[in-house]
């Protein structure tokens, strides 16, 4: 292994620690056994600082730890990280399963599941498994699934698949989805252009006004107006005066008192070069 291929591994690894760590500090936040919980950190951190590098003897080290120690159970998400580095999925499933059956707590159970969910993605040798997997997820927790779902779109997206992303993103929106991000949300009308959706056009520009006035700050909103018209600017400079009309019916609807959208003209013929912005 080469020294870059080292370092995106370590970084990959990393990153993985990470997702794991903040599951389980959410399991033992909750936790009401002070004893069990100062256990448990005791277990963890010696973990971390005693486990080997091959994946067989760091297994073999939390399955001897889980047998003596009662208190250690949430370390069962190492384990199950483990396993995905073995690409062992029934062992992966059988490790979750194993934690999400000692959870009755709402708030950690969907926690763990984005956690978990954002590790196999992680994890995943393709886009295209990963997708697959969290779509699997939704379908079989279906109470779940609008947590996941901004993660099933990224996902959809990194692989390329932006028909079932525009549907997924149309469906955050719908739903009031306050795990979606400005930046998800910038997405879905680009996403309709790109695709040629222009029969939902209407229902689109409605959604996303809707959903910026309710789940987006003032001041997200307002950037948000001025990225769309940057892309209106771009899109007329490029002859391609259906998507700007869009866009910029987009940006009234989002905000329509906006000075920077109350300072441009409508686009309806195409304007002399250099006409961009009307003062």
């Amino acid at each position: 292994m080469d020294r870059q291929a080292q370092l995106q591994a370590a970084q990959l690894n990393e990153a993985a620690d990470y997702l794991v760590m903040n599951a389980i500090d959410t399991i033992r936040e909750r936790m009401q056994d002070d004893d069990a919980k100062s256990r448990l950190t005791a277990l963890e951190d010696a973990y971390l600082n005693e486990r080997p590098i091959d994946l067989l003897a760091r297994r073999q080290w939390l399955e001897n730890t889980l047998s003596t120690e009662e208190a250690a159970w949430p370390l069962r998400l190492y384990l199950a990280d483990v396993a995905l580095q073995e690409q062992n999925e029934a062992s992966f499933e059988q490790e979750v399963s194993a934690c999400l059956t000692r959870l009755t707590d709402l708030f950690v159970v969907v926690s763990l599941f984005m956690f978990i969910t954002r590790l196999y993605v992680l994890r995943a040798p393709t886009q295209s498994i990963a997708a697959a997997y969290v779509r699997e997820t939704m379908t079989k927790n279906p109470s779940i699934a609008p947590y996941i779902r901004s993660i099933y779109i990224q996902t959809l997206l990194d692989a390329e698949d932006f028909e079932s992303a525009y549907e997924q993103l149309q469906l955050a929106v719908e739903e009031n989805n306050s795990m979606l991000t400005i930046e998800g949300l910038e997405i879905l009308p680009i996403l309709l252009a790109r695709l040629g959706k222009w029969s939902d056009a209407a229902r689109v520009k409605a959604l996303v006004g809707q959903f910026a006035r309710e789940q987006v700050s003032e001041a997200e909103r307002s950037e948000y107006v001025e990225r769309l018209l940057v892309d209106v600017q771009e899109r007329e400079q490029l002859g391609d005066f259906e998507t700007a009309r869009f866009l910029m019916d987009v940006a009234k609807e989002v905000d329509d008192q906006h000075p920077a959208v109350k300072g441009y003209l409508s686009i309806g013929v195409q304007m002399p070069k250099g006409w961009w912005p009307v003062q």
